[in-house]
């Protein structure tokens, strides 16, 4: 068991047994699993894991299959994720909220293979994760899933340019890079110029304000043209201003060119602009109601409003 402390950040196999169930089979097993209550309320369940989209049966990009994760600190065991289940879509852009504390980050790190869970099962375009190799999550991560976190991770003795390029760095040995750095060059410069960071190229990191550096590991994470993007708290060190061009940024990558997004955040107002909010407490997830009377917000699915720890 792996002692008490939220994980950092790091510098095709068959799956063993049946594929995780379209949503449509999940809904038909809901429905005819039990009567009443307990029926409709599997039914529910069912639409809301997989964003509504049931109709069409299409397997969802991202799945975790009864998700538990839990700490050691001294002699006491805390759990923290107790049965997780989730079904992510295709151009779907979902939050998760919830306590400072409650295993947001926790959960984000298991889906992206940075942690392993004790038990349960994380799938990903019909492939099971949690069950390769470092290596192999290595590469998935590299290549298909990138992370944004809160305090960036720019290697400091790296220009801006060179950090963004990192990912070609790491995925090719030196012959192969020796013949494709232009290329990830121009891919790094056309990433910059997008961003408003073309003027910065050359400066390091502790040459650039909080917003620039955001700006710049998000350049980094979507050099390698991922499928999923998975944030962590991405405006929660920064001022509202630089808040607010991350959360149009994250926006227009998710309606303008429909990359799949997971993201944690204590941001009400950038929760909002995802198709789902989910809040994680208990060790599960719940969805947030936003449909309500008024258009009002029920008090008891509001986030908490604590600072991220």
């Amino acid at each position: 068991m792996a002692e008490l402390s939220e994980p950092q950040s790091p510098s095709g196999v068959s799956p063993l047994g049946a594929a995780p169930a379209t949503a449509a089979e999940e809904t038909m097993s809901a429905i005819t699993s039990g009567d009443g209550c307990g029926a409709a309320n599997g039914l529910v369940q069912a639409l809301l894991r997989s964003g509504n989209d049931v109709a069409s049966g299409a397997r969802p990009i991202l799945e975790a299959r009864q998700l538990y994760k839990a700490y050691r600190k001294g002699r006491h065991e805390i759990s923290v994720l107790r049965g997780v289940e989730l079904q992510v879509r295709q151009g779907e852009f979902v939050a998760v909220v919830g306590a400072s504390g409650s295993g947001k980050s926790t959960l984000l790190h298991v889906l992206g293979t940075l942690d392993a869970p004790d038990r349960g099962e994380v799938w990903f375009e019909g492939r099971r994760l949690d069950t390769l190799s470092p290596r192999e999550k290595d590469k998935v991560r590299n290549e298909a899933i990138a992370f944004i976190f809160q305090f960036y991770h720019l290697l400091p003795e790296l220009t801006l340019l060179e950090n963004i390029m990192m990912p070609a760095l790491i995925r090719c040995s030196v012959p192969v890079w020796l013949w494709q750095r232009w290329s990830a060059r121009k891919r790094a410069w056309q990433l910059l110029d997008r961003l408003g960071l073309a003027s910065q190229a050359n400066r390091r990191p502790a040459e650039l304000s909080g917003g620039e550096l955001q700006r710049a590991a998000i350049a980094r994470a979507l050099f390698a043209q991922p499928k999923l993007l998975l944030a962590d708290e991405p405006t929660g060190n920064l001022d509202p201003a630089n808040a607010s061009q991350i959360a149009a940024l994250l926006r227009d990558l998710n309606r303008n060119e429909r990359m799949t997004i997971i993201m944690v955040t204590h941001n009400w107002e950038l929760a909002q602009q995802a198709d789902r909010v989910l809040r994680l407490a208990d060790g599960q997830l719940h969805p947030v109601c936003r449909e309500m009377p008024g258009g009002q917000w029920p008090a008891t699915s509001a986030p908490d409003e604590r600072p991220a720890s």
